[in-house]
């Protein structure tokens, strides 16, 4: 029986006048029938606020349906989705609320929320003889929308997600695939070698492997910094104008420096994006085990360089492009330590914890055997060894092919990268602190 993966790409649309209002009509009743729920959640007492949930919204929100003309017609999985994502905002909304605050949901907003779901079988894609252009439709197009980008894949569609940014309309397309089909069309080659490694994110390296490879992260945000804080004061000078009922209109100066902000933002996500794809396809494609541990990003995102550097990096997000990109291949194997595993404080050589570490510490410094290494690569070893215990085989040791290799893609793929430098166990805690900046690590580790 053959076995079929899911798999998405997100491509950009070039639609006319006339796609575009169809596309604005769907943005604003998607976002309208979300704040109805938002408001009828906002207007209720605490005790029914505590049992309401998407569905019984929903029910309300058809009782009263027909008062809305603007919504006849309207898509009914466009609505279960919408409700879907009300109800995942229920639940987020009541696991973080503290005892003294009122439970309260927040109200889209037309500049920040552009998005719309329909489902495959809404969808079809064609392809027209006098073009090379593939092309999207629905019900209630006129015609079909241009897709500006090549599709890497011919498959049944699952769903669509049509979202605009910054005046860019695009659509995030999910496919049903053969797995056959969706490995033929990766040529790049799979390592199959039992290699698997354990990987620790920090602030000083952004990720650090049990095989020794570093890989830093270009950090577009923190290195425009300056020219970031020159658009924001630029913005704050434009003028706003008064009007007679109170509220303030937005001057047209003001408009064209928020487009322009607005751009640099995408432009730096976009980048991130794309960073982040290639260093989790790089570590997939050469490994066959990964594991790392689940951060809790909320409790360090108060601490303001950990927070600036976790808005330009996406540990968060990179981890779940790894994860995904590991369930989608044959073979390869994702593993999450929990969230309490002493990964920097256990001692990879002897296995004492050391309960003192503070975070300025990047040298670990085992108060039981002596051993001096380096605490992200530390954490990292200790993951391998968790991943190994719950596998029960593997290795991180590379071959100097199997390294070429690895450095080859890299190199390819543009990625900052590094290896961590082998040191003398021997050596003073004091001389070996004072060494340059290059990360360190034991010269011989067992489970290595």
């Amino acid at each position: 029986m053959e076995e079929y993966i899911f798999t998405a790409q997100k491509v950009r649309l070039d639609p006319n006048k006339a796609q575009v209002e169809v596309l604005e009509n769907l943005f604003g009743q998607s976002r309208f029938i979300f704040n109805f729920g938002v408001k009828y959640f906002n207007s209720v007492s605490k005790t029914e606020k505590a049992k309401l949930n998407g569905d019984l919204i929903r029910n309300i929100y058809l009782k009263r349906k027909k008062e809305f003309e603007f919504l006849n017609g309207i898509d009914i999985n466009l609505e279960n989705k919408v409700f879907q994502n009300l109800n995942k905002a229920i639940q987020v909304a009541k696991a973080r609320k503290k005892k003294e605050d009122p439970l309260l949901l927040k109200f889209k907003k037309k500049y920040l929320s552009n998005a719309f779901y329909l489902k495959g079988s809404s969808i079809s894609i064609k392809v027209k003889e006098s073009s090379v252009k593939n092309f999207i439709y629905f019900n209630g197009l006129a015609s079909p929308i241009k897709i500006l980008d090549k599709l890497r894949f011919h498959g049944k569609i699952i769903s669509c997600t049509f979202k605009k940014v910054d005046n860019k309309y695009y659509v995030a397309i999910i496919f049903k695939l053969p797995k056959s089909y969706f490995e033929n069309k990766h040529t790049f080659e799979f390592l199959r070698n039992g290699k698997m490694i354990g990987i620790d994110v920090g602030l000083k390296n952004t990720l650090t492997t049990s095989c020794g490879l570093v890989i830093d992260a270009p950090l577009f945000l923190i290195k425009n910094l300056r020219h970031l804080k020159h658009l924001n004061k630029d913005l704050q000078r434009k003028s706003l104008v008064l009007q007679e009922d109170g509220t303030y209109k937005k001057s047209k100066n003001y408009l064209r420096m928020q487009q322009k902000l607005a751009k640099f933002y995408l432009k730096a996500f976009n980048k991130r994006e794309n960073y982040n794809n290639k260093v989790a396809s790089v570590l997939v494609r050469n490994f066959d085990g990964i594991c790392m541990e689940n951060l809790e990003i909320e409790d360090l995102m108060h601490r303001k360089f950990f927070s600036r550097k976790n808005n330009d990096i996406a540990f968060g997000n990179l981890k779940l492009l790894i994860k995904n990109k590991c369930d989608s291949i044959t073979g390869r194997i994702f593993v999450e330590a929990g969230k309490y595993y002493p990964s920097s404080k256990r001692c990879v050589k002897c296995g004492a914890i050391k309960q003192n570490l503070d975070l300025s510490d990047r040298i670990y410094r085992c108060d039981n055997c002596g051993a001096v290494i380096d605490r992200d690569f530390n954490a990292a070893c200790n993951l391998f060894k968790y991943m190994k215990k719950k596998i029960g085989s593997g290795t991180s040791k590379l071959t100097i092919a199997e390294k070429d290799k690895l450095i080859n893609d890299c190199i390819k793929n543009g990625i900052n990268y590094s290896f961590v430098e082998p040191i003398n166990v021997s050596n003073s805690f004091k001389n070996i602190a004072n060494q340059a900046n290059s990360l360190k690590r034991i010269e011989t580790i067992p489970h290595i």
